[in-house]
């Protein structure tokens, strides 16, 4: 701990601030696409359940909701290396 020093590192914190924000805000996009794309399967499998009863539509609602993650999930799988 003798070697550390405050001010070298704020400055490597500032040097790098641009890589740092870049990368909150790719992270930020990606928790975003998460809900939208989630929360749309959802609406879509709530939409198609319409067309049963309350049993169907709840399960509609599930298995839409769960295919909208999946599907975020394996697009962002490939997308994340690509980006960062």
């Amino acid at each position: 701990m003798a070697d550390f020093s405050f001010g070298v590192s704020m400055r490597l914190m500032r040097k790098t601030a641009p890589f740092i924000l870049f990368r909150m805000a790719v992270y930020f996009g990606i928790a975003a696409a998460y809900v939208i794309v989630t929360g749309t399967g959802a609406g879509i499998g709530w939409g198609v359940g319409a067309m049963g009863d309350q049993d169907f539509r709840a399960s509609a609602t599930l298995w839409g909701g769960g295919l909208g993650f999946a599907l975020t999930a394996g697009v962002i799988y490939f997308l994340r290396e690509y980006i960062l």
